[in-house]
């Protein structure tokens, strides 16, 4: 007994002694000048899973999805290529795919096949990498991008973002029972309504979030749904002009905090800002924090997992490097930390984000990512482990830390209304503009549903009067933005010439 209980506190020790360690490396596994790529990443029995693609010009199909597991020293102990069930073409994870465990201590993956743009296939292995199955299935008339798969109530959920051969956005979820059998396939919500997320929070509940278009912009959608395919409950946030929404969880109040990425000069898609937000159960912002570092600044939030203290730690990338962000729930940043690239092999120019990340014992997280430089050859794009402290620290020397400042530029719709008056609507051309907030120059900008801009003009405080060309009409979207290129009012006019 007591030789059993000190192998047992040898093997604690050495796990402990593992999670003290620090780990940011690199993983070529392509043997060619193609590409290797991290996607997701768990930790579980003292071990790291990890989901991902490689592109090898000496591989079947040359590129296809691969699962691997890692020691948390980040030493690699096994990997298995994941290949079409019917080897007719490659299986390519969609960007922000994800693996998931299941009761039985298996995993499942959820991929795009690539013989016909609608098949999807669903993988079930074991603990060991072994596949217990492989099945195709086909939801929709156009594309699919398989997003994640999930276990409930001995059944298996799979998410997919469709696209059909119209060019409109849909919801598409596929039931299946534990062996892969199909129970039902189901396409929801209408035109406009690109899904990020399936989770599993409630009994015999799913839990998906999507970006859905609206009158003006587009917002968050959380919906609920029932085992049975049915629709239980919408939520929308408030806000609009949101662009993708990659991570979400719930809170002990019936609230929710999620991530994403806001457009502030719309139709502009170049010009990103990274947003925390927390909602509550009906929708309404409790806070937004957003971090803003200047124009084209190319920065993103992908994942987000809870600490044990019940605050959260959100990675990412901002202007080509790595970032992590630890948050509390009443929005108070704790740190942000952007992870800087050292010189391989004389590259001059470099990327890398971390796509997903877990949490490790001791508050420590492990984060999955890619690191690319422009240097031909087979270590062109690798994966890349990393694991981030408790402070947001990767290395002894942790200079990555940058500023936790934020700006709340968060403007409800009762705050919206009284910035200011627009009229008359519909118009014949002519539009008056009462601005009722002292800037110096905003300026209003209106665009059509295709997004082109057709109206643009500086206004100041006070009345201001525009004209719109007399050879357009029809419904135009418009934006107020102040000098700083913070949007201060927008809505929607219709033009009657």
């Amino acid at each position: 007994m007591k030789f059993i209980t000190l192998i047992f506190i040898t093997i604690f020790a050495i796990s402990l002694r593992a999670q003290e360690t620090f780990l940011s490396q690199y993983y070529p596994f392509s043997s060619t000048d193609r590409f290797t790529q991290f996607i997701d990443v768990l930790f579980e029995d003292d071990s790291l899973t990890v989901l991902g693609q490689i592109n090898d010009d000496t591989m079947r199909w040359n590129q296809n999805a691969f699962i691997a597991r890692f020691d948390t020293l980040g030493n690699l102990a096994r990997i298995k290529i994941l290949y079409h069930p019917e080897d007719k073409e490659s299986v390519i994870p969609y960007e922000f795919a994800k693996i998931s465990t299941t009761s039985d201590g298996g995993y499942l993956v959820f991929i795009s096949a690539f013989d016909v743009w609608s098949h999807e296939v669903l993988y079930k292995l074991d603990k060991n990498f072994n596949i217990e199955f492989s099945k195709i299935y086909n939801i929709g008339d156009g594309t699919t991008s398989s997003i994640e798969s999930i276990e409930v109530s001995n059944n298996y959920y799979s998410l997919s973002k469709v696209v059909n051969n119209d060019g409109e956005y849909h919801v598409g979820i596929i039931k299946t029972n534990k062996y892969g059998n199909e129970i039902w396939n189901e396409i929801f919500s209408e035109n406009g309504t690109i899904v990020h997320q399936i989770k599993n929070f409630k009994k015999d509940e799913l839990t998906v979030t999507a970006s859905k278009i609206r009158s003006i912009g587009y917002g968050l959608s959380i919906f609920t749904i029932d085992t049975s395919g049915n629709i239980i409950k919408e939520v929308k946030s408030e806000k609009i002009y949101e662009g993708a929404f990659y991570s979400l969880d719930t809170l002990s109040d019936g609230g929710f905090i999620y991530v994403s990425h806001d457009f502030p000069n719309p139709p502009d898609i170049y010009t990103t800002e990274t947003r925390i937000t927390r909602i509550d159960s009906v929708g309404k912002v409790v806070w937004e924090r957003r971090f803003a570092e200047g124009m084209f600044n190319n920065s993103f939030l992908y994942d987000m997992e809870r600490n044990s203290d019940g605050s959260f730690t959100i990675v990412g990338k901002l202007l080509g490097e790595g970032m992590a962000i630890r948050i509390k729930q009443d929005g108070e940043v704790m740190w942000r930390h952007k992870y800087k690239n050292t010189p391989i092999q004389d590259s001059t120019a470099y990327y890398r984000r971390i796509n997903s990340c877990d949490m490790l014992p001791g508050g420590n997280i492990i984060g999955c990512g890619n690191f690319f430089h422009h240097t031909p050859g087979p270590e062109a794009e690798q994966g890349w482990l990393v694991k981030i402290l408790p402070d947001g620290c990767i290395d002894p020397l942790c200079k990555t830390n940058i500023s936790t400042e934020t700006l709340n530029t968060f403007i409800s719709p009762e705050e919206n209304g009284n910035i200011a008056n627009i009229y008359p609507n519909p118009t014949s051309g002519q539009v008056f503009v009462d601005l009722n907030v002292y800037v110096k120059e905003s300026i209003f900008q209106a665009f059509d549903l295709t997004g082109h801009i057709i109206l643009k003009q500086n206004i100041r405080p006070g009345k201001n009067v525009l004209q719109f060309d007399k050879s357009y009409s029809g419904l135009v979207l418009y934006t107020i933005v102040d000098e700083k290129g913070k949007m201060i009012k927008s809505g929607k006019l219709i033009v009657i010439n």
